[in-house]
Formats: structure tokens, C-alpha cells, sequence
């Protein structure tokens, strides 16, 4: 893989690698590279994903075009003998831990352009039903709520960040970037925001009701809203997603995995009850 990256730079034109250091990542490897133009973190992937991932870059550089802050690659798609490898210049960026309310409308104000905006894209909807064997009631319910509100929620999409949360939004000078586009699609923009809503007032098992509520008030100002009830339960369908994923894996050898499993799944549960409330 060093050869390969070594290459990489060599076509940018961005001298010598130095060092290599391995992102931990469960989709796609990711390497932290010092050369000698500078500091780069680079995404490798393989070849059945091509077409969809160089989908979503174009539409980050719509976003761009449109005035929402994104960080771009150098360059496309370097085509290497493992598959295809793309470059970005490491961003500087302030520790954001604690958002304050400007953050807050701020972050509501970018989803709700991004929903308004619906870039055109091949990208698809990747909402799909979920079944997990897993013995939690409060857990099934949610699952059982969230794929009853399905076909209705297809039924009104919008191209979409999609893993919008924390750390995929970078903060510099005081205003927010975006990365990590892996998992930009079609969504409902409702559902979204919803997600976004509890994501961004959720901190260790409690919910910030004030929060949660303020981001959906402004982003209700600048995008259509759906008051459907069931949407508040589709919102979940990319954790459970996540979820599913992991659990196709041999997570209960891996101590980092049984931890994130049993953190999104005390998640799941606090969301099940607060939107329920």
C-alpha cells in the first residue's frame, strides 16, 4: 500500500511521503500522510464503489458552488492496482465539544439549504427494512416502528449529507466545514432533520429537550417540514442501519466493537423513549 500512495503523491505532484499512519475505519481504509507538500489524509476504495462514491463527491462540490463550506479533494480519483485513492489536504480545524445556540441555527441552517438545494445526483435512497435478532423490547419496537414508516417516507426524497453529526463537521474562524461524504443519498429531509435534532442535543444517555427543539424550529424557518409522527422513527434508519452492519461482523471478539454496540444501542433505546414522550 505504501508503493501505492507513493504513487499517488508522485501524480499530484505533491513530493515525497514521509510517513504513513493508518486511520481506524470499518468501511473503507484511510491513511494520515506527511509529505512534502505538506499534511494530507487520504481514503482508499474499493472498485465496486466507485461510481457511487465519485457521485457524492460531485454533489459536495455542488454544495460548495452554492455556499456551504466543504473540504474538497485534490484532484479526482487516482486510479491505483488495489482500487481508487482520493486526497485531501488535512484541515486545520478549533475543537468544537460543546456547541453553543449560533452553532446550533448554524448547523440547522446548512441541512436545511443542503434539503432545499436537492442537487442532482444518481444517488439513490439507501433507507431499507431492518431485522435484528437482538432481545431488546425497547429496541424492537423502534425497529418495528421505524420499517412501518418506509414507504411513505420514499415517497418525499432530497439529496442529503446523510451522517451529519459531529465529527463530520469541522470548525474553523468560527463557521463549520463538512467531510466525509461516504454516505450522502436520498432521504426524507423531514426524517434528517429529525436525526440531526436528537444527534446534535444527545450527550451520555440524556437529551437536551431546548436543543433538540430549537434546531427543528430554525430549520423549520428555511425548509418544509412534515409533521408525520411515523418520520420521527424512520430518523433512525441509518443508525439501525450502522447497527446491523456491525453485528454482521465478529464484533464480540472485538472490545471496540462491543462498545460501540452497546453505545448506540443505549442510543437507540433514549431516542425510543424521548420521541415518544
Amino acid at each position: 500500500m505504501r508503493e501505492e500512495l507513493e504513487a499517488v503523491f508522485r501524480n499530484r505532484e505533491l513530493g515525497t511521503v514521509r510517513s504513513v499512519r493508518v486511520i481506524d475505519s470499518y468501511q473503507n481504509q484511510v491513511f494520515d500522510v506527511f509529505a512534502d507538500a505538506g499534511h494530507f489524509v487520504v481514503k482508499y476504495y474499493e472498485d465496486e464503489l466507485i461510481q457511487k462514491r465519485k457521485a457524492q463527491v460531485e454533489v459536495s462540490k455542488k454544495w460548495q458552488e452554492n455556499g456551504i463550506n466543504c473540504i474538497l479533494p485534490v484532484g479526482d480519483f487516482y486510479k491505483g492496482e488495489r482500487g481508487y485513492y482520493l486526497v485531501y489536504e488535512y484541515f486545520e480545524n478549533e475543537s468544537r465539544k460543546n456547541l453553543n445556540d449560533d452553532d446550533i441555527k448554524k448547523l440547522a441552517q446548512i441541512q436545511a439549504k443542503m434539503h432545499e438545494l436537492n442537487v442532482s445526483s444518481t444517488l439513490l435512497c439507501d433507507y431499507r427494512e431492518i431485522e435484528l435478532n437482538i432481545q431488546r423490547d425497547e429496541l424492537q419496537d423502534l425497529i418495528q416502528k421505524c420499517n412501518k414508516g418506509l414507504a411513505n417516507a420514499k415517497k418525499e426524497l432530497v439529496i442529503s449529507h446523510n451522517d451529519f453529526k459531529p465529527k463530520n463537521i469541522l470548525w474553523h474562524a468560527n463557521e463549520p466545514y463538512l467531510v466525509d461524504f461516504d454516505a450522502v443519498s436520498k432521504v426524507n429531509p423531514t426524517a434528517a432533520a429529525y436525526e440531526s435534532a436528537f444527534t446534535f442535543a444527545y450527550d451520555k444517555g440524556t437529551v437536551d429537550v431546548d436543543r433538540f427543539k430549537k434546531y427543528l424550529r430554525e430549520y423549520q424557518k428555511h425548509c418544509a417540514f412534515n409533521q408525520s409522527d411515523y418520520l420521527k422513527y424512520v430518523s433512525m434508519n441509518g443508525k439501525l442501519r450502522w447497527l446491523a452492519f456491525i453485528y454482521e461482523k465478529d464484533w464480540r471478539r472485538d472490545l471496540n466493537l462491543m462498545k460501540e454496540v452497546d453505545d448506540l444501542v443505549f442510543e437507540l433505546e433514549v431516542f425510543n423513549k424521548f420521541i415518544s414522550l
